[in-house]
């Protein structure tokens, strides 16, 4: 079976054949130094007393009358020879070396030997280094026992230094797994620590998923479970406000039943696209249809609040896009001008990458604009409004100040930028530019805010003068 080591195991006998190698290798260096040491210290003696006997000999007689045959120390041997008067005791393994330092090693001994011309014949000066040879491979041992035990310190410092590194992951998980207990859908093949943390992420995972599909499943439910009756009760209002006998009292009452069906609706369909706004299928699309659609359907909401239409995208501005999402962003920032803008004109334009929102609204002041797309933010702005008796505070009932936030949401999901510019011109205006990076747009042209190279509106009658 084969051995599958933890992330701790690893990182220990990481740490301990790192420490091996350079111990080693120190171990190694220094050996190697002690013997180059060794021998340059033996061979500087030899060279040293070569020099000392040639010197003395020289004063005294110019040739060899007789051998000389002198045991300097009990490691160091001295002998001077004429090839016609061999000295006896010499060895003849040395006889015919050269002049020089030589190393001569055999099976029982280690010499080094100093060879050099001494009157008329050849001084050969020996130094038999066999003890120093035993030190040296005693000193060699001491090495290795010294490298042992600091490689075995290092593995237990390895698995201590091993388990700290690894601590953090191994919290982790066990409070992923306290977190999401059970098994995960797909097991990992992996046993390690990073095996038990995918465990665990799966596990997390899994319980992800249940919640959003769990949310997903109420959302719709209840999307579709009210949004009848809802109908019903807006109609039945409508139908007795038509009645000739509804006096001015019970018409007030029916239409604010009928705006606060409203308000259900809109909470009911934030609450959806909120649960929904995730990556769906993309297609080709005219941003120019979709803004058609977007209007037709806010097209009575819009009129009843004074905000004039425009769709200023050119019929050929086409993107690859998903076309729910779209929608939705649309439809989140085209009601954000019905509740705040209006009475106004809402222009959607082309623009590099994009389209823009454009309207001639009051704007929004300076210190509102970082929080414009937080949730209920445009909601207590409206109740502010209202407390103080400002304008625009009446008429503003029903929203919920979930627009924008949901636009920002869906944004982010398909990696769309979706930013705000007030005011615009003159002190007024507000434009939100939408733009789909990487969406594959194909368009005649481009448009900015503040030029009309398209001109197609949706209504007549338009103020010139705002429009530039």
């Amino acid at each position: 079976m084969k051995f599958k080591a933890t992330i701790a195991q690893r990182v220990a006998w990481a740490l301990t054949a790192f420490v091996t190698v350079v111990t080693v290798l120190a171990a190694g260096m220094a050996f190697y130094t002690h013997k180059k040491m060794e021998d340059r210290l033996i061979d500087g003696l030899v060279a040293s007393e070569s020099r000392y006997l040639d010197a003395g000999l020289s004063r005294g007689k110019a040739r060899w009358d007789e051998p000389l045959e002198r045991e300097i120390s009990p490691v160091m041997s001295a002998w001077g020879e004429h090839p016609s008067n061999p000295a006896a005791s010499m060895p003849a393994l040395l006889r015919g070396l050269d002049n020089g330092i030589h190393h001569i090693r055999t099976e029982s001994v280690l010499w080094h030997v100093m060879v050099a011309d001494s009157l008329d014949g050849k001084l050969y000066v020996l130094y038999d280094a066999a003890d120093h040879e035993a030190l040296a491979r005693n000193f060699g041992l001491a090495l290795f026992a010294i490298a042992l035990f600091f490689i075995a310190v290092s593995h237990f410092m390895g698995r201590r230094v091993a388990r700290w590194v690894v601590s953090p992951l191994q919290a982790l998980t066990d409070r992923l797994e306290q977190w999401a207990p059970g098994s995960p859908s797909f097991l990992v093949a992996r046993s390690d620590e990073a095996g038990r943390l995918m465990e665990a992420f799966n596990r997390v995972q899994d319980e992800l998923d249940d919640s959003i599909a769990r949310e997903r499943e109420f959302a719709a439910n209840l999307h579709h479970e009210i949004r009848t009756p809802l109908a019903r009760i807006r109609s039945d209002s409508e139908l007795m406000l038509r009645l000739p006998a509804m006096g001015e009292g019970e018409s007030r009452r029916l239409r604010r039943i009928m705006r606060s069906v409203d308000d259900v609706a809109e909470s009911l369909e934030s609450t959806y696209d909120i649960a929904h706004a995730e990556m769906g299928a993309v297609q080709a699309l005219s941003l120019s249809d979709c803004v058609d659609d977007v209007f037709a359907r806010l097209e009575l909401e819009a009129e009843n609040a004074r905000l004039e239409l425009v769709n200023s995208v050119p019929a050929d501005h086409v993107a690859i896009l998903d076309r729910y999402a779209l929608l939705t962003v649309m439809r989140n920032l085209v009601r954000n001008a019905i509740s705040h803008a209006a009475p106004a004109i809402l222009d959607v334009r082309s623009i590099g990458g994009g389209l823009a929102f454009v309207d001639s609204g009051p704007g929004i002041a300076a210190d509102e604009l970082p929080n414009i797309f937080d949730r209920y933010y445009s909601s207590r702005l409206v109740d502010q409004s209202r407390r103080r008796g400002m304008p625009g505070g009446a008429g503003k009932e029903g929203r919920v100040g979930l627009g924008l936030a949901i636009a920002r949401r869906v944004c982010a999901t398909h990696g769309w930028h979706l930013a705000v510019e007030s005011p615009v011109q003159g002190g007024r205006g507000t434009a939100f530019h939408l733009r789909f990076p990487g969406s594959g747009e194909t368009a005649a042209g481009h448009a900015f805010p503040g030029t009309r190279p398209w001109g197609r509106a949706r209504k007549a009658g338009a103020d010139a003068n705002w429009r530039t």
